[in-house]
């Protein structure tokens, strides 16, 4: 009886914990599905050179980098760099007048008026930058959006002839972006104003 009694208890132990393994994976799914793992770029890979439509700047684009093309609400048309979908990873590149200031000014000035007010936004670090189209400043910081951790990378860029300046603008999911850093680097510093 007593051997019978500890079979029972066995099975029953078993039965449990397989069911608390099937339900811990089933738990998992969702997120792995949400955040695919960044793919890392070989050398075998190669990059695509992008080329603005309006002739205002061209790029080296690295795997899984796509230029789209969409109408915004007003029916401007409108380019998103986008690393394999938009949440994952998305860049976004304007031409903005800071010449009358320092790049550490326009850096300050922007978190001030506008990044400090993401929600969860965290300042992680600014940092000096050389690309092909010349010389600027690097700001990452982390925030939150819709409840999901993102991670923003802009790229400040300071042309040779002094004249124009641009800001790249990159932001996705935290854990997919995150890793992406020689990527971001890569395109920034292939960033060539026409």
């Amino acid at each position: 009886m007593r051997n019978l009694t500890q079979n029972i208890a066995t099975v029953l132990t078993i039965f449990f914990l397989s069911i608390l393994v099937q339900a811990q994976s089933i738990g998992k799914l969702p997120a792995q599905e949400n955040s695919p793992p960044p793919q890392e770029s070989t050398t075998e890979q190669k990059s695509t050179e992008y080329k603005d439509p309006d002739g205002k700047y061209e790029l080296q684009l690295p795997p899984n980098w796509k230029a789209v093309s969409y109408q915004d609400g007003v029916g401007k048309q409108r380019i998103d760099i986008i690393y394999r979908d938009r949440s994952l990873g998305l860049l976004k590149i304007s031409q903005e007048n800071f010449e009358s200031t320092d790049i550490d000014s326009f850096i300050r000035n922007e978190i001030e008026q506008n990044l400090r007010f993401r929600p969860g936004y965290v300042y992680n670090n600014t940092e000096r930058f050389v690309g092909s189209g010349g010389r600027g400043a690097l700001l990452e910081y982390d925030f939150s959006l819709a409840g999901k951790p993102k991670k923003g990378r802009h790229y400040y860029i300071k042309g040779k002839d002094g004249a124009s300046s641009w800001i790249l603008r990159f932001s996705g999911n935290r854990e997919v972006l995150g890793p992406l850093r020689h990527d971001t680097d890569s395109i920034a510093r292939s960033f060539k104003p026409l």
